[in-house]
């Protein structure tokens, strides 16, 4: 993969999350904790396939994130609340989501609360 793509993967994120700021509907603290979220899946994406891109990502990948969280021991507030940031990144980053291209995050149930 050429190194500049998991560079662009940042970028997205970084443009998305000041989008996320500028919101006037969204409170600054979701804004903060959505991009919180979407870094820590590039930092955890980064480490399993070095220059992946947000188009890169698969089902697979999203699957394996949710049971990493879940191995953190993470409550289950806090990684729904991650899968539901990267749901939004996606659907809003990565063209065709949700036609021809699935949301790879749209596949992976939240955790159910205990």
């Amino acid at each position: 993969m050429e190194p500049t793509r998991g560079r662009d993967l940042w970028e997205q994120i970084a443009g998305w999350a000041a989008a996320l700021a500028d919101d006037e509907d969204l409170d600054p603290k979701t804004a903060a904790l959505y991009g919180h979220a979407t870094r820590r899946f590039a930092t955890w994406l980064h480490t399993r396939r070095r220059g992946a891109a947000a188009a890169d990502v698969t089902v697979d990948d999203a699957r394996a994130y949710r049971e990493a969280l879940l191995a953190c021991g993470l409550a289950p507030g806090t990684i729904n609340r991650s899968l539901t940031a990267l749901r939004l990144f996606f659907d809003r980053v990565v063209p065709g989501s949700g036609e021809a291209t699935p949301n790879p995050f749209r596949a992976v149930p939240l955790v159910p609360r205990r």
